[in-house]
C-alpha cells in the first residue's frame, strides 16, 4: 500500500476509497486523538511558536498547528463577545516568482489579480494556468460556474490541480512528487494522472519563459557562491563543500522570500495591534497567514488595521520592478472561516 504504488491504480474505485481512508486515518492520530493537541485547563491549545523554525525563515509550531485540515478548523471557536480575525496574502510564492523572474506576463497575472474572482482566468494566474492546460473543458465549466454549482466545482478542482503543480514546482519536485502531493492534500476527484502533471508543468514552462530561464541562473550562480540568499532580508545558506541541491537552489528564494515578507510585517502588526484594540493579540501565524483574537466591537476595525499593515509592495532585485503583495482579512468566530 506504498503511496507511489496505489497511484499507478488510481483508477480503480477501491484504490480511490483506500486513499480517502489513509487520509482521514492520519488526521485522526496525528490531529483528532494527538494528545499534543488536547486542550488545557482554559479551553485552548498553546502550540509553541518558533519564528526561527525553518531554514528559510518560516515560523513553525511544536506541536504541529499549521497544518490542520481546514475542515476541522470550524472547532476552533472564539469566546464569547471576541471573535478570529484572518488575513491571508494573495498568490504570495506566485508573485515571488514573477517578481524574481521577471517575466512580463506572470508579473501582469500576479498584479492583476482580484482575490473575489478567482476562477476567473484574466483575474487569477492559477485559473489561467488551469485554462490553458486544460482548455476547453475548464472554458466551459467557467462559463456555468455562476449557475450551476458542479461546474463550479470542476473549475475549482482543476485550478487546484494547477495551483498544487506550480507550487510544487517551486519547491524543486517532480511531477510523481507533485502527483502524491496533490493526494496527500485530500484530492478526490477524478483519477489524477502523472501525465497529467505533466501537462501542468510544460504548460506552465511554455506560458511564462522567464521561469526555467530564473531557474536556471538561480542554480548557476548558487553553485558559483556555494550559498542562496533570502531576497530582502539576506538571510544565508550556505554549502561549503559546494554541493548545492536544485531543489533548494529553486525553493530558497521564494520560500525565504515570503518568510522575509511576511516576519517585516508581522512585527508591525504587533507593534501597532494594541493601538486599535488593547485586548487583541495574536493566535497563529500559518505559512503566508496570521489570526488574530479581538473583540468583536473592534473585529471591523482590526480586520481593516491587519489588510493595511500586511499589504506592502517591493522591489525583490535591485533595480527590479516593484510587485504588490497584497494581503485581504475576513472575520468569523471559527477560525476555519476567518481566511
Amino acid at each position: 500500500t506504498a503511496k507511489e504504488d496505489l497511484l499507478k491504480m488510481v483508477e480503480h474505485p477501491f484504490v480511490q476509497a483506500l486513499l480517502r481512508w489513509k487520509k482521514h486515518d492520519y488526521h485522526r492520530s496525528h490531529y483528532i486523538e494527538s494528545k499534543a493537541l488536547h486542550k488545557a485547563y482554559d479551553g485552548r491549545v498553546h502550540p509553541q511558536w518558533k519564528p526561527w523554525g525553518a531554514r528559510t525563515g518560516r515560523w513553525s509550531s511544536a506541536p504541529n498547528f499549521q497544518n490542520w485540515p481546514k475542515y476541522l478548523r470550524s472547532m476552533i471557536i472564539a469566546p464569547h463577545g471576541r471573535m478570529i480575525v484572518g488575513a491571508d496574502y494573495s498568490q504570495l510564492e506566485m508573485r515571488i516568482m514573477a517578481a524574481m523572474s521577471g517575466d512580463l506576463k506572470l508579473m501582469r497575472l500576479c498584479a492583476e489579480a482580484d482575490e473575489s474572482d478567482k476562477l476567473n482566468p484574466q483575474k487569477d494566474p492559477h485559473a489561467y494556468m488551469a485554462l490553458r492546460t486544460f482548455g476547453h473543458a475548464y472554458q466551459e465549466a467557467y462559463d456555468r460556474s455562476h449557475t450551476d454549482k458542479d461546474a463550479k466545482e470542476k473549475c475549482k478542482t482543476l485550478r487546484d490541480i494547477t495551483k498544487t503543480t506550480v507550487y510544487g514546482l517551486n519547491y524543486g519536485s517532480g511531477a510523481q512528487t507533485v502527483l502524491n502531493g496533490i493526494y496527500d492534500r485530500g484530492y478526490d476527484g477524478p483519477p489524477l494522472t502523472i501525465n497529467v502533471i505533466k501537462r501542468v508543468i510544460n504548460t506552465y514552462f511554455t506560458e511564462f519563459p522567464g521561469i526555467p530561464t530564473w531557474r536556471e541562473n538561480t542554480l548557476k550562480t548558487a553553485v558559483a557562491n556555494k550559498k542562496v540568499v533570502s531576497p530582502i532580508l539576506g538571510r544565508h545558506r550556505v554549502f561549503p563543500l559546494g554541493q548545492v541541491e536544485a531543489t533548494v537552489a529553486y525553493n530558497y528564494p521564494i520560500q525565504s522570500g515570503a518568510a522575509d515578507i511576511m516576519n517585516l510585517r508581522v512585527w508591525e502588526l504587533y507593534r501597532g495591534l494594541k493601538d486599535i484594540d488593547a485586548s487583541a493579540f495574536l493566535i497563529a501565524q500559518v505559512h503566508d497567514a496570521v489570526y488574530v483574537e479581538c473583540a468583536e466591537a473592534k473585529a471591523k476595525d482590526v480586520a481593516r488595521f491587519v489588510e493595511d499593515t500586511l499589504t506592502v509592495e517591493w522591489s525583490l532585485e535591485e533595480g527590479g520592478p516593484s510587485m504588490p503583495y497584497v494581503a485581504s482579512a475576513a472575520i468569523s468566530k471559527n477560525w476555519k472561516e476567518a481566511a
